[in-house]
């Protein structure tokens, strides 16, 4: 019993772990934005301050962590640009990100626990920046339940992002829905 314990918390930690949390400081009296915020997708990501272009004012401090051999550097921006969206920010001047040492990964092998990348950021809000317009969201399915046997249909859920949409039984053999 102990040894099934033991393997779902790991499997547990482990799919945990793969995923990138940024956490955000609010600067110089910055207040949570009330009205609508940007869409990850439209906050500008800049490699430094030069390249801005414009005045700005600091909005956060955006501090990320993220398993090492489960993330990239791509999960590190899109999860800054989800919080500096959450904030208000309209863009991000990246900051440095520091590796873990050979010796913090090597114990991560051994021992099984995570070797973080940590990264920080500024959010900021550009005056007068134009934000790209946004993507169209991609419907998204999710197959309920294993291959129907003969005869049988195939359940499949259509999500639109966040509320649930529509349920409806596909047959894998007319490719038309049925009711």
């Amino acid at each position: 019993m102990k040894i099934r314990t033991f393997a779902a918390c790991s499997l547990a930690l482990m799919l945990l772990s793969g995923c990138v949390t940024t956490n955000a400081t609010l600067l110089n009296g910055a207040t949570l934005p009330a009205g609508a915020m940007l869409e990850p997708e439209q906050i500008a990501i800049y490699r430094t301050a030069d390249q801005v272009g414009k005045s700005y004012k600091e909005v956060a401090i955006l501090t990320s962590t993220g398993d090492s051999t489960l993330t990239d550097i791509a999960a590190f921006h899109k999860s800054m640009q989800e919080r500096a969206a959450m904030v208000g920010a309209n863009a991000v001047i990246l900051g440095a990100t520091r590796e873990p040492s050979t010796g913090v990964e090597l114990a991560s092998l051994v021992l099984g626990v995570p070797a973080n990348r940590k990264s920080e950021a500024i959010a900021i809000s550009v005056d007068g920046l134009v934000p790209p317009p946004p993507k169209p969201k991609k419907k998204k399915w999710i197959t309920l339940g294993p291959l129907p046997q003969a005869g049988g249909g195939l359940f499949i859920l259509a999500l639109h992002g966040h509320p649930i949409h529509g349920l409806k039984r596909f047959s894998p053999y007319s490719g038309i829905p049925k009711a």
